[in-house]
């Protein structure tokens, strides 16, 4: 099984498909994407929260590939959480300075062991991976689908303390007001 896995990431990686951009509720994915990691988080150690903004009802993105990233990080962070702790998504409007259209933040955060300082800048690398039964694919995959759908991610990382990986770039969201015009 863990062959076929490899090959079906491999696949993923080398030929990605974003082509079904659309809008998407955002709390709904984010739910979704919680619904099915379920299986991965306990829920006598794993606290679970999520925040998403009233400013950020919609987002324009592939949904399948967007739920496809954050349970891969969702995923991730929960494996980071070996003794527990919390795992935290929000999605919030980008900051004005940061973007120049209207843009969201979105944040898969956890309290677990973190990642060393001289290892952050290559997990998004194909086949970089500290786990026993990783691939290093997992990661990869999340930045090249987020690049395909006009997307950046970044990660904030302190040993003992968790880890924050940052979606944000071009994928908009549509305010409130201008959603109940349409």
């Amino acid at each position: 099984q863990s062959m076929d896995q490899l090959l079906s990431n491999l696949l993923v990686y080398t030929r990605p498909d974003c082509s079904r951009l659309g809008w998407h509720d955002t709390e709904v994915l984010i739910r979704e994407v919680l619904t099915l990691a379920s299986h991965a988080i306990p829920p006598d150690t794993v606290e679970v929260r999520c925040q998403v903004h009233q400013l950020v009802p919609k987002l324009w993105c592939d949904g399948p590939k967007m739920k496809q990233v954050l349970l891969n990080l969702v995923l991730n962070a929960v494996q980071a959480m070996p003794k527990g702790g919390t795992l935290t998504l929000t999605a919030c409007p980008s900051p004005p300075e940061i973007q120049e259209v209207p843009a969201v933040h979105i944040t898969v955060s956890d309290t677990g062991t973190g990642i060393p300082a001289e290892l952050q800048s290559r997990v998004f690398d194909p086949f970089f991976t500290t786990k026993d039964q990783g691939t290093g694919l997992g990661l990869a995959i999340v930045k090249k689908l987020l690049d395909l759908m006009g997307c950046k991610i970044s990660v904030k990382s302190e040993m003992g303390k968790g880890t924050t990986f940052r979606l944000y770039g071009e994928f908009v969201c549509v305010p409130a007001p201008i959603l109940s015009k349409q």
